[in-house]
């Protein structure tokens, strides 16, 4: 994702066609902390298991709050910033932060799609199509959907 946000081209408005500037270096910022969460605990999916979304949300928090202490007893003097940027994300509480939910989401589309190129699943992922349907925000990632719609049909 974090590469997502530094190469793509950022959006100049919001999901209201409001202008937005995003700021392209808190979207790697914001990409980078959120998947940090999710090497500890893995990409987790409400839903599955019966997993709620506050016990992911808990799950994700214990990671980084173990991460802040690593940091707390080593060289990094910011690592406030590393939990103020994953609540920002998990709160959804910037247009940079909706910005990289979508990256998430087109990232696992990404992957799914992959998986089914190479037949490396013996199961249908529909379910994950399914699972993003009407949530993108940003018009750019809607525009790589179609895209990546276009390319499964084929």
């Amino acid at each position: 994702m974090a590469l997502m946000a530094l190469t793509l081209p950022l959006p100049a408005t919001n999901p209201d066609n409001s202008p937005v500037e995003l700021n392209r270096t808190k979207c790697v910022f914001l990409s980078l902390v959120h998947d940090i969460a999710e090497c500890i605990v893995g990409d987790l999916i409400v839903g599955r298991n019966c997993l709620t979304k506050p016990q992911k949300h808990d799950m994700e928090a214990a990671a980084i709050d173990s991460i802040q202490s690593l940091l707390s007893k080593g060289l990094a003097k910011d690592q406030h910033t590393i939990q103020d940027l994953w609540l920002e994300y998990e709160l959804q509480s910037s247009p940079e932060a909706r910005f990289v939910k979508d990256l998430d989401r087109y990232d696992m589309m990404l992957q799914a799609f992959e998986y089914e190129k190479n037949k490396d699943t013996s199961r249908s992922l529909e379910e994950f199509y399914e699972s993003t349907n009407g949530k993108f925000q940003f018009d750019c990632i809607k525009y790589l959907m179609q895209q990546l719609y276009s390319d499964r049909k084929k």
